[in-house]
């Protein structure tokens, strides 16, 4: 289970990266930076939560973040790629 939560925290920090990274190119249009940047707090803490303490709760409150970012990471210029890669993690995420 260690080593499931390592995996998970650096994917979801590259994940959070990545946001925060296509919040603030230049040149692309239509970016609530401020709803980016917040997408990506949430994600970063509801990642650090379920990693320091893996519980039922934390865990569902890390997959609705992780929808959430799926859901408006295009508008935020995310990557299908890893849009993709958020989906699959929910997919993965197991709540016990």
């Amino acid at each position: 289970m260690k080593k499931s939560n390592l995996f998970l925290k650096k994917l979801i920090v590259a994940l959070i990266v990545l946001s925060i990274v296509s919040c603030g190119k230049n040149g692309v249009t239509g970016i609530d930076s401020s709803k980016c940047e917040a997408k990506a707090k949430a994600l970063a803490d509801a990642t650090t939560l379920y990693t320091s303490s893996p519980t039922k709760p934390n865990c569902e409150a890390l997959k609705k973040v992780l929808q959430d970012y799926v859901n408006d990471g295009s508008s935020c210029g995310v990557s299908s790629t890893d849009l993709s890669a958020a989906r699959t993690m929910i997919e993965n995420l197991t709540c016990q």
